[in-house]
């Protein structure tokens, strides 16, 4: 210790701690007697990366590196190069979520399950989300700069979508908006669906771009 009773050390987290979780340290002398415990420190994010070319589902915990399906404290990131899609087979929160690399094209896909999203997120152009049905919510703000595909299915929660892509509502189903959800669409959206646009409990639509509404109910 220095003059003032402090030292500086180094620390190896080791497996099993959540990212961003906080930690403090304690030291003991050989006559037990036991410092005050340290300031805390935040542990490092975890990003949990898609290792695979091929398509597959988002709840296979071999498709990820470092191993284990993304939780709370991960940043899901789907940005290996080439063409292959993520289906979300099982219900997921995660603090962000980064779609697209730099080459070919990656789609998440979703029928069904909640999508969870803690932190802003990102869809690249090289990106392409799916959404057939399910739920994405949470408050984290998610910009999509690739086609978004909106099949059927709710988005929900304080956070904000915003579409930079194409923009295509299809299918026969309800496309739902909810909980103060905010969707902005700045290119062009066309509107197939022969399903409804939903839009309650303090949620909002932004048009800046084109609406071809091809809908003849």
């Amino acid at each position: 210790t220095d003059a003032n009773g402090k030292a500086e050390f180094r620390l190896l987290v080791p497996q099993g701690i959540a990212s961003r979780a906080s930690i403090t340290a304690t030291v003991t002398d050989p006559a037990g007697n036991t410092s005050a415990f340290s300031a805390p420190v935040q542990a490092p994010l975890v990003t949990k990366s898609w290792n695979s070319t091929i398509s597959g589902n988002w709840g296979d915990a071999t498709k990820w590196t470092p191993n284990g399906v993304p939780g709370s404290t991960d940043d899901a990131v789907i940005t290996l190069a080439g063409t292959y899609t993520v289906t979300l087979n099982v219900s997921s929160q995660v603090a962000s979520l980064t779609l697209g690399g730099t080459s070919g094209t990656q789609t998440l896909s979703m029928s069904a399950n909640t999508l969870t999203l803690d932190g802003a997120s990102t869809v690249s152009s090289f990106g392409a989300l799916t959404q057939n049905g399910g739920t994405i919510a949470g408050a984290g703000n998610l910009v999509v700069n690739g086609p978004f595909t909106w099949g059927g299915g709710t988005q929900t929660g304080s956070g904000t979508t915003t579409v930079n892509g194409t923009l295509t509502i299809s299918g026969g189903g309800n496309h739902d908006l909810t909980s103060s959800r905010t969707f902005n669409t700045t290119a062009t959206t066309t509107w197939s669906s022969t399903g409804s646009v939903r839009i309650g409990s303090g949620a909002i639509v932004n048009n800046t771009g084109t609406w071809d509404s091809q809908n003849t109910n």
